[in-house]
């Protein structure tokens, strides 16, 4: 009919026409089903979800926490899979439901409800509170977050510090780059740390030249780290009568554990202000210890090296005039090695060639020594240049100051 009120002509002739599916009848309350999203509807629903850590920043509620982060990351996967269950036919009818019963603007206020409660301190764990506290407020690289501040604490920052940082061994509040005054002390004795495996007249000449050139009331000790020699060095070339005459003494590992052990065994056994190590065949030149004192001394948490000339081992003496020549300087290669090289810059080092090297014996300390699950030779100087320069410390090199080292020849087997 024309009006179309009355019935469908089809149907009053037996409804045999070609009309086979129904009509859609509409059931209770789905007139109040949201309209299905698309892709482009999720983007604004991520970002506001997203930005919920800066707004907290901004609003001064604190620093955003991992468990923090974690739920912002959760949140913006529902809202992708809600988005991808309405787009997929056999999800669509539970994605619409979601959505009628907790739509995107009661989600939103949920997350924003749990978001406050992890930043409340009952909630924030150990290892959050360990990010969250800085070395230094502001600082290079840092926040200008304070604990107190976020948990609504009286006491200063220097009060609040988690187990394993933010703290020295004494107690004080780490600071990552202090004030040059900060750093200045009187060093006043020197331990040389000595490590040998089976240098037996090469171990009494390094001796006996160490003690020669070090003044008496600077040189603190030698100590000799027999590395499983046989017949052990104290037996053949280091007596007892040798060590009393030279200010050494001799710690014996009975098995080889390899040039890292023995180094860090007399590290840690070391009683004066810096522990200087060398090599085992080496002859240290007239006045080493001075930029030792003097450059440690400017700065505790510094590795110094010297400069690393050429031994005659047949006279025991340098090789070349006083004064000039020698090498400090490495850097490190892509495939963990390393290799000399000089520069404009004379001071500073970036990594150190590993058997010549002095250190404050509180630095050493602080810095852990020598990692306990090194073994061999090898590495242990790209490991400690790293980690004195990640910590707050510098490696500079003493250009005054000469050592001469027995290098390996080609044509000579000794």
């Amino acid at each position: 009919e024309a009006s179309g009120s009355g019935p469908h002509p089809c149907d009053r002739a037996g409804g045999q026409c070609g009309r086979s599916t129904p009509m859609p009848v509409a059931s209770a309350g789905m007139e109040h089903i949201p309209p299905m999203p698309s892709l482009a509807a999720l983007v604004p629903k991520l970002i506001a979800v997203g930005s919920l850590p800066l707004l907290v920043s901004l609003a001064g509620l604190g620093p955003a926490t991992p468990t923090f982060y974690n739920l912002t990351c959760l949140a913006g996967l529902v809202e992708l899979g809600l988005c991808l269950m309405h787009l997929r036919k056999g999800t669509r009818i539970f994605a619409l439901r979601c959505e009628l019963f907790c739509g995107f603007g009661f989600r939103f206020a949920c997350l924003c409800v749990l978001q406050v409660f992890v930043l409340h301190p009952w909630f924030t764990t150990t290892s959050d509170m360990a990010r969250l506290v800085r070395i230094q407020a502001g600082g290079p690289g840092g926040s200008s977050w304070r604990l107190p501040e976020l948990v609504g604490l009286a006491a200063p920052v220097t009060e609040v510090a988690g187990p394993d940082e933010g703290r020295d061994l004494e107690g004080h509040r780490w600071v990552l780059d202090p004030e040059p005054e900060a750093l200045a002390w009187r060093p006043q004795t020197i331990s040389v740390i000595l490590p040998c495996a089976e240098e037996r007249e090469y171990a009494l000449r390094t001796v006996q030249s160490v003690f020669e050139q070090t003044p008496e009331e600077v040189l603190k000790e030698i100590v000799v780290v027999d590395d499983g020699s046989y017949p052990p060095l104290s037996e053949t070339h280091l007596t007892p009568d040798v060590q009393s005459r030279y200010k050494a003494r001799v710690l014996r590992h009975e098995r080889t554990i390899g040039l890292i052990g023995a180094k860090k065994t007399g590290g840690d056994a070391a009683q004066g202000d810096i522990s200087v190590f060398l090599d085992c065949h080496v002859a240290p030149q007239p006045g080493w210890h001075k930029a030792f004192l003097r450059l440690i001394g400017e700065n505790w948490r510094r590795l110094v090296v010297p400069q690393i000339t050429v031994l005659d081992i047949d006279t025991w003496k340098q090789v070349g005039p006083a004064g000039t020549g020698g090498m400090s300087k490495c850097y490190l290669t892509w495939d963990a090695d390393f290799k000399w090289f000089t520069s404009e810059d004379k001071r500073h080092v970036p990594v150190i060639s590993g058997g010549v090297l002095g250190i404050s014996k509180r630095w050493w300390t602080e810095t852990g020594g020598y990692d306990t699950h090194m073994t061999g030779w090898g590495g242990e100087n790209l490991e400690q240049s790293l980690r004195c320069w990640l910590c707050g410390g510098e490696i500079v090199a003493a250009e005054d100051v000469q050592v001469a080292h027995m290098w390996r020849g080609g044509s000579d087997p000794r």
